[in-house]
């Protein structure tokens, strides 16, 4: 992981919220961007080299967490519709690294899995 620093901000300008509870609380949503973006700087690297984005992270992650979840569950998961993760789940089935099964109850369900390709970038 690259190392980043902090630089030195310009005051906010801002009278509303120069309160120093105000900046503190800023300061601590700063701090946690920062932090997000350098725990996932690499992971998107990495996924960019694939050409995949977050999407794809998200279903990777989810899918080998749970081996054999249906995509009607992982909707539920992700809070998203059928439409919106279509491509993402497609291309990620196409390219091999999801595996997708008919469900052994009911023929209708797609089960998923990851594959060992897909476990690998996982």
């Amino acid at each position: 992981m690259k190392k980043r620093t902090l630089t030195k901000r310009a005051p906010l300008r801002s009278k509303a919220r120069s309160s120093p509870a105000d900046r503190q609380a800023l300061r601590g949503v700063e701090l946690m961007f920062f932090a997000y973006r350098d725990f996932t700087s690499d992971p998107d690297e990495l996924l960019r080299a694939h050409g995949f984005g977050r999407a794809h992270h998200r279903v990777l992650h989810f899918v080998g967490r749970d081996p054999g979840m249906t995509v009607t569950a992982l909707l539920g998961v992700l809070q998203i519709t059928k439409q919106s993760i279509n491509r993402v789940l497609q291309q990620l089935v196409t390219e091999g690294f999801v595996r997708q099964e008919a469900g052994t109850t009911d023929r209708r369900q797609r089960c998923l899995s990851l594959t060992t390709e897909g476990e690998r970038l996982w």
